[in-house]
């Protein structure tokens, strides 16, 4: 087994992101001690292909920005995790779900810092699983996404993006060295975005009816400091129906464009816990991506759920490459326990399978889509 990478920056963010979540949760308490706040803090054990076995802290404060009981208000989330992996990777982060009152305002929001040893197979959907090389990067990424309700279930929002990515460091080998694309030595992205949705799911968790549609574009500007001038498109479809009593279908039709000196860790990515599960996340990269997922999810018993699977998608450079030589296919099944049963925030263990060399089980947090 590998040795852990902990190092003394990594220690540091820990441990500010732990202290920022405490105060977050005592500042909430303080200012209104009739609202009712849910807090817990547990030990991570998850496994993933990207990141092997992981083990650290997590902790999770749920919330009502209105009063107790109202139901056209979501319950806001803040979440913080912190983990240091069998692979070498740690990651530290804090990710944020705020519902104004009513759902006039929803506030989307997260910080993270990680060290990653990946793979690259290099670009386009036929690349071969010999090809693989490794490589490593530290980033810290910043995001910050506040959405407008204009009518109805209708929102328009505004974002905003700082993507640091830097300690670039590879092996040689044919496939990084020889395929051309941005993104090899460290590089700065800096840019705004805006967004328009339309949201009437029932449940931010586990939805059992209702749709999520988002449209947004995001740019990356040279006046604003970052090092490529490049645009990122994403269309996101997702509808959930009850089809009897605790039995669910959800499908989501989920695309990926990008515009302009996209660099590496922008590029389109297929695979991993929430896109083709079996395939490792970026097994394929590309400039655009399409895929499709559907998902038929029942409650076993009280906290605990079972899923069936099955997707496909490809990443390409023009949309006359989306034939069946590129798409790649996955299925599998798991398991969901609630550790949160009002709102249904699972726990899930899942098997997905591609093929005979792209087959794993993850074991991680909230559902894939």
């Amino acid at each position: 087994m590998s040795n852990w990478k902990i190092n003394k920056r990594s220690a540091f963010i820990i441990l500010w992101l732990v202290c920022f979540a405490t105060s977050l949760l005592k500042g909430q308490e303080l200012r209104d001690t009739t609202r009712k706040v849910n807090f817990f803090a547990i030990p991570v054990l998850l496994r993933t292909p990207e990141y092997g076995w992981a083990g650290g802290f997590s902790g999770a404060m749920l919330f009502k920005t209105s009063r107790p009981g109202d139901s056209l208000t979501r319950t806001s989330a803040i979440q913080t995790i912190g983990f240091f992996t069998s692979r070498q990777v740690n990651v530290q982060a804090i990710d944020a779900s705020i519902f104004f009152p009513r759902q006039k305002y929803i506030l989307l929001a997260q910080i993270s810092h990680q060290y990653f040893p990946d793979k690259f197979w290099g670009i386009g959907p036929h690349t071969a699983d010999t090809a693989l090389a490794r490589y490593t990067f530290e980033h810290f990424f910043s995001f910050a996404h506040l959405k407008k309700r204009l009518t109805n279930h209708f929102y328009a929002g505004a974002m905003f993006e700082i993507h640091n990515v830097f300690n670039i460091t590879h092996k040689p080998s044919y496939a990084f060295d020889s395929t051309s694309f941005y993104g090899k030595q460290p590089y700065l992205n800096i840019g705004p975005g805006i967004s328009l949705s339309y949201d009437s799911r029932n449940n931010s968790y586990w939805p059992t009816k209702g749709w999520l549609i988002v449209n947004q574009v995001s740019f990356a500007r040279k006046e604003l400091f970052a090092t490529y001038d490049f645009t990122k498109w994403i269309c996101d479809l997702r509808w959930y129906r009850k089809i009897h009593g605790a039995h669910t279908f959800a499908c989501q039709l989920y695309s990926y464009r990008t515009y302009g000196n996209t660099p590496l860790r922008d590029l389109a990515a297929l695979g991993g816990a929430n896109n083709l599960r079996g395939l490792y996340s970026g097994r394929f990269r590309g400039y655009n991506l399409v895929s499709f997922m559907g998902e038929y999810r029942v409650v076993i018993y009280k906290k605990l759920s079972g899923v069936i699977f099955g997707g496909t998608g490809t990443v390409y450079e023009n949309t006359n490459e989306i034939n069946n030589a590129t798409l790649k296919y996955n299925f599998g099944g798991g398991l969901r326990f609630s550790v949160l049963e009002k709102e249904r925030f699972n726990l899930r263990l899942d098997y997905g399978y591609s093929d005979r060399n792209n087959k794993a089980f993850y074991f991680t947090a909230g559902e894939s889509f």
